[in-house]
């Protein structure tokens, strides 16, 4: 809001109050422009007024439609009559268009900011990795396999059907070449042609070594109770019939 002479125009009011035809006017995406409100014949008393109380003596509302919707309205009045020229209406209509461009550019700007902190404040809180890689198909269809040769061909496939289907997926495998394991949930990001496959990962690694020595530690107990057992009854067999003997 900007004024120079007039009364600031913050708040809300209802289009019918100016006029049963404005807002029809600018829904059509057509400027609408009143020279003399005092005495234009397709006003009301009522509709008259109401322009009078805000000091409105001409007007030029200018819509702003995308998508075939009215979502909003560069109003530009003055407090006298005065006879809109094309030179005027062409310059107010391209400050509308470039003021809704700043608009939606700030908008985009504040919506990133927002998205950057949400994701940064979650990956300083979580364990796991996450990255977004392009899956390449050569002119067959086929999964490009050059730039990881090294890489078994599960991992290769997984990704190429996310890629495709856009079915997210989620499994625990081993990269043998690196000798690792990675707790995986892979889903599509992007449009469909890009192929891109968002990748959040968890190295699981230790735990598996971990788990690997409880079972070898396990194998050896149960190897080592067998032999004791067997260790065990080779004495006990001859005390057991020395015992048998005695009560005989």
């Amino acid at each position: 809001n900007y004024t120079r002479g007039v009364p600031a125009l913050e708040g809300r009011y209802h289009y019918r109050d100016y006029g049963h035809q404005l807002l029809l006017g600018l829904q059509s995406g057509r400027t609408v422009t009143r020279a003399d409100i005092e005495h234009d014949p397709t006003l009301t008393p009522a509709e008259r007024d109401a322009h009078r109380a805000l000091q409105v003596g001409a007007m030029a509302d200018v819509p702003l439609l995308k998508d075939g919707r009215l979502l909003g309205v560069l109003f530009v009045h003055i407090r006298e009559a005065h006879q809109w020229t094309d030179e005027e209406l062409a310059l107010l209509e391209a400050v509308a268009e470039r003021t809704w461009d700043a608009v939606e550019r700030a908008r985009a700007e504040s919506a990133l900011r927002e998205s950057e902190s949400r994701y940064r404040g979650l990956f300083r809180s979580i364990d796991e990795g996450f990255c977004i890689g392009q899956v390449l198909f050569d002119a067959q269809g086929r999964p490009a396999r050059e730039l990881v040769p090294a890489l078994e061909t599960f991992w290769i496939d997984t990704y190429a059907r996310v890629a495709l289907t856009g079915e997210s997926t989620r499994f625990v495998e081993q990269v043998a070449a690196m000798e690792r394991w990675f707790d995986v949930f892979a889903f599509r990001v992007g449009r469909p042609e890009q192929r891109q496959v968002a990748i959040l990962f968890k190295d699981l690694t230790a735990q598996k070594r971990a788990e690997e020595t409880r079972r070898t530690e396990e194998q050896r107990k149960d190897e080592f109770l067998a032999i004791l057992a067997h260790e065990l009854r080779n004495p006990l067999a001859p005390i057991r019939t020395a015992v048998g003997l005695l009560r005989q």
